[in-house]
């Protein structure tokens, strides 16, 4: 009788890949500021500090999650990659 083993995770990996998850909510942003009543000047800035906290909070998810990870995301998002796929 064999047990299954239930694969368990740290607790900064669980951090890091809600971090990652979380990162999504920052790139929707930008695309309901233009919609809310702020200044021009306002809106500008609201969206550029969107898309940097969106990026800041992806890579310091990826920073959690692993070297692992990073590099098979990296691989996955690869021009070679890409390129092999069309042919």
């Amino acid at each position: 009788m064999s047990k299954s083993k239930k694969l368990t995770y740290p607790l900064l990996y669980k951090i890091g890949v809600g971090l990652i998850i979380g990162s999504a909510i920052f790139w929707v942003f930008p695309f309901i500021i233009p919609f809310l009543e702020f200044t021009t000047t306002m809106k500008a800035a609201l969206i550029t500090g969107s898309l940097i906290c969106a990026e800041i909070v992806f890579w310091l998810g990826m920073l959690f999650v692993g070297k692992e990870a990073a590099m098979k995301f990296r691989s996955s998002r690869s021009v070679r990659r890409w390129k092999k796929n069309k042919e």
